[in-house]
Order: structure tokens, then C-alpha cells, then sequence
């Protein structure tokens, strides 16, 4: 809901740093980071998020480009989330919707789709085009920075644990 730097697209739009990983002529900061990814080559990208629309968590997937990858998108989504409601977090309410631009899979997990929001490809829908999985986690500004990181790791470490099950 806020930034601190502000770039002006040759078309005039105004946005944010995190809106150029499809861009040839991004910012130093995204290049660098397209490098690092273009080194590493992701399989599984996160980009924790806090958002100050209340306390609930709820999380972003991103469409792969096989089915197989959507399969695995899918469940590492809604397990991730299922594992922070099991500890006992509030989800974003049954009738939330962060956008025009998404669509619910399940509660607290959302499909982005990049091409309906308009503003160029973040991190994420950068990672997912290009390398593989990736999902953005929301928390809410709302509850205590320890509970905040707490849902963040408890995301990643699920996602990992599944994540290496479709390599075992």
C-alpha cells in the first residue's frame, strides 16, 4: 500500500520498483535481482508481504505453464495456507478478495493473474513465467511482528517440504 521510490515509465505511468522484471529498460535494482535469478535459476520463489487491511493472513499462486507445475502450485498453496490456519492465525474472511485481479482457490488463497492487474510483472509473476513456483504471502500489519514472521516461516517451511516431495 505504499513506496518509498516511485519510477516513471516512458509511457508516463507511475510505479513502484517491484512492477519491472518484464521490462528491458528496469531499474539497476530489479536488473540486479533478474541477474541473481537468472544465476539461480528458482524453482520455488516467496515474496513475504504485510498488508494493513486487518489482522488475517492470506496468500497469492501464481498459473504455471504445465499442468503439472499448476498440480503442484495448487497444493503447496492451500497446504501452506491450511498449515497456518492450523496454528491458529486468522484467515482472510470466506468473502475477501484482494483485487479484480485475483481469484479464490480456496480461503486465504488467491490466483493472481499479472495480465488483469495491468502494472507489469513483480517478482513473483516474474519468477512464475520464468523459473517455476512462486507465491506471495500477505500478513496483517495488525498482529504482532513475531506472529507476522512466525506465519512467513511456517509458509516456507511447508512450501519447501512439499516442494521436495515432487523431487524425492
Amino acid at each position: 500500500e505504499r513506496a518509498y521510490t516511485l519510477i516513471v515509465t516512458p509511457a508516463g505511468e507511475i510505479l513502484h520498483l517491484n512492477r519491472f522484471h518484464d521490462t528491458r529498460w528496469a531499474p539497476a535494482e530489479v536488473q540486479c535481482v533478474r541477474q541473481l535469478m537468472a544465476e539461480v535459476q528458482p524453482g520455488l520463489t516467496f515474496d513475504l508481504h504485510e498488508h494493513d487491511h486487518g489482522p488475517h493472513f492470506w496468500m497469492s499462486a501464481r498459473k504455471q505453464k504445465t499442468d503439472e507445475g499448476e498440480l503442484w502450485e495448487r497444493r503447496i498453496a492451500t497446504q501452506a495456507a491450511r498449515a497456518v490456519a492450523a496454528s491458529g492465525a486468522e484467515l482472510a474472511a470466506e468473502n475477501y478478495s484482494p483485487g479484480t485481479f485475483f481469484e479464490k482457490l480456496e480461503r486465504g488463497v488467491f490466483w493472481l493473474d499479472a495480465g488483469k492487474r495491468g502494472e507489469g510483472l513483480n517478482l513473483v509473476d516474474f519468477a512464475a513465467a520464468e523459473y517455476g513456483l512462486g507465491f506471495t504471502i500477505e500478513t496483517g500489519m495488525q498482529c504482532p511482528f513475531a506472529e507476522r514472521v512466525r506465519q512467513h516461516l511456517l509458509v516456507v517451511q511447508t512450501a519447501v517440504s512439499i516442494f521436495e516431495q515432487r523431487y524425492a
